[in-house]
């Protein structure tokens, strides 16, 4: 099943119900983001998201990346302390931040999604698809890209691989993700340490321009 849409940047709400039917169904999907298509699937439904590791054929011990609707939506998931104001401020934007569960919410996420930390990597996606839905959904999504580990994501729809793509609906509505670089990743291990994980779509000479130093 492919759901498209071409006239608007904006996905309309039956699509995007459409969409959040499908995770509430513990089922996964393909959505766009700012980079690649994803897959998705909730943070709360463990058979989900071993459905998208099984798709990647991606071991379960590498925990998957997330997309919140919004910075509130990452404060009540997870401790937000250690992070400096201006990183939060960036959002929505391709970046990636490590951070710790909430208590509260430990025996709820798949535990694959978890570090040996019990963190979680998520970000606010810029893409209004990926906010949207898990707007919508009331929880996170995870958004690893939608291609078979070792293989090249994509972004477009028509280039998905058919081997991870059979199955899985594909909610195919714009803006096109703009591939490029990924998101970049920073954890805090310490109160005062940023480190940088991976650098990516926000450049370390970015960061040090908002007078964000990293290790």
């Amino acid at each position: 099943m492919t759901i498209s849409q071409n006239d608007v940047d904006t996905p309309s709400v039956h699509d995007v119900r459409t969409a959040v039917q499908i995770l509430e169904a513990d089922r996964c999907l393909i959505i766009p983001t700012e980079t690649f298509f994803g897959l998705a699937a909730s943070v709360f439904s463990s058979a989900g998201c071993a459905l998208v590791y099984q798709a990647k054929m991606r071991s379960a011990s590498k925990p998957l990346p997330l997309i919140a609707a919004d910075t509130a939506m990452v404060e009540e998931m997870c401790d937000t302390t250690p992070v400096p104001e201006k990183l939060l401020s960036l959002w929505p934007a391709p970046l990636t931040l490590v951070l710790p569960v909430r208590k509260h919410l430990l025996g709820k996420i798949a535990s694959p999604l978890l570090d040996s930390r019990s963190c979680v990597a998520i970000r606010v996606s810029p893409h209004p698809v990926a906010r949207k839905i898990a707007q919508f959904l009331g929880a996170p999504i995870t958004a690893t890209s939608a291609n078979i580990s070792g293989r090249d994501p994509v972004t477009e729809a028509r280039r998905l691989d058919p081997d991870l793509a059979r199955g899985i609906p594909v909610l195919d509505l714009p803006p096109k993700p703009a591939g490029g670089l990924p998101s970049t990743i920073l954890s805090f291990p310490e109160p005062g340490t940023v480190l940088l994980h991976r650098e990516g779509a926000i450049s370390k000479s970015k960061l040090a321009h908002l007078g964000i130093r990293v290790s």
